[in-house]
């Protein structure tokens, strides 16, 4: 069984807001500096790679900077990031 949007009950959706938020939020400042490095280094350490090599790089690490960023906006943003909730009521 695969639960579906909107299937969480209350109190668990509230359990992963929080976390959701800190995980993208701290995964995108880190992968800041890094993508930061490979750009705007010198002659010394990635200084020594190409365009295209940094490209490349760039475009490796761009997934984990993008969804972990997109999540925490959604979380952050949403009134109901996980759906409405579908209890029956009465």
């Amino acid at each position: 069984w695969v639960p579906s949007r909107g299937c969480l009950p209350l109190s668990l959706s509230l359990s992963l807001l929080q976390p959701s938020i800190a995980y993208g939020v701290h995964t995108a400042t880190t992968l800041a500096p890094i993508l930061g490095s490979f750009w705007l280094s010198g002659s010394g350490g990635y200084g020594k790679l190409t365009v295209a090599e940094r490209a490349k790089l760039t475009a490796l690490y761009l997934p984990y900077l993008v969804v972990p960023l997109l999540l925490a906006l959604r979380m952050a943003l949403s009134p109901e990031p996980f759906g409405k909730n579908k209890t029956k009521k009465g």
